[in-house]
């Protein structure tokens, strides 16, 4: 992550799996430390769903490029065209036209253009569409 200046995927699947490590200890925990590790678990959960540095600006994105319908949506490919794109693609709306954009491309014209952000694929090609806020209209 420090090296490409993003997240790894799979830290993902390391969350995912920490749960079910906790209950195959549990019973070996003295009962003071297994509730300090469900106490942290829960806090952390709860971190996760109410700070705003974890939630994905891509859904509001999605929300914001709605606003031109029939338009072409041009959008970052970045994270390996799966962690830009894809939580954009699950929050607009079935018949949204989208176009891909890798570094060096150009949004065509009259393209609602989606800055995001997320790796150094996407701001270049987000620095690319002088687009200053996160939806630039056509």
């Amino acid at each position: 992550g420090v090296i490409f200046h993003n997240t790894p995927i799979e830290i993902r699947y390391l969350a995912f799996a920490l749960p079910w490590v906790a209950l195959a200890i549990a019973p070996a925990l003295p009962r003071p430390l297994l509730a300090l590790w469900l106490g942290l678990g829960a806090l952390a959960s709860f971190g996760l769903m109410a700070s705003p540095l974890t939630m994905q600006p891509q859904g509001r994105a999605a929300h914001l490029a709605a606003a031109w319908p029939g338009a072409v949506v041009a959008l970052p490919f970045g994270n390996d065209g799966v962690g830009v794109p894809g939580p954009f693609i699950a929050a607009a709306p079935d018949a949204m036209r989208l176009l891909l954009l890798r570094p060096g491309d150009l949004p065509p014209p009259g393209a609602v253009r989606v800055a995001i952000r997320a790796d150094d694929a996407s701001r270049a090609v987000s620095a690319g569409m002088g687009c200053a806020a996160l939806v630039c209209g056509p």
